[in-house]
């Protein structure tokens, strides 16, 4: 979406899935109506063309712009390299007695 695209189709038909699923579990007829049509592949193809196709309007009028932060218009990832050293400790194992305190 950084890239002014949609997401594939798996992305849009997942997220028609999670949604249905939270409307089948919402108590009512019309969101059981609404929830069972987005988890129907066949009615979920249809949903997923008009959320492509709204979206798709959106983003040509501007009205949707996604921001990601260190994208440099690349896939290949942040703008910038943090380099860091680590350094190795040890860990030495104690025993504590019950009854005795330390000096």
């Amino acid at each position: 979406m950084a890239r002014q695209q949609l997401p594939k189709d798996g992305v849009i038909d997942g997220l028609l899935i999670f949604v249905g699923g939270i409307m089948l579990i919402t108590p009512g007829i019309l969101t059981d109506i609404a929830g069972l049509s987005m988890v129907m592949p066949p009615t979920r193809r249809v949903i997923a063309g008009v959320v492509r196709a709204w979206f798709e309007r959106q983003i040509a009028t501007g009205r949707v712009q996604v921001y990601t932060p260190g994208y440099n218009g690349r896939p290949g990832g942040p703008t910038e390299v943090i380099e860091v050293e680590g350094e190795v400790v040890e860990i030495v194992p104690t025993r504590d007695i019950p009854g005795q305190l330390e000096k």
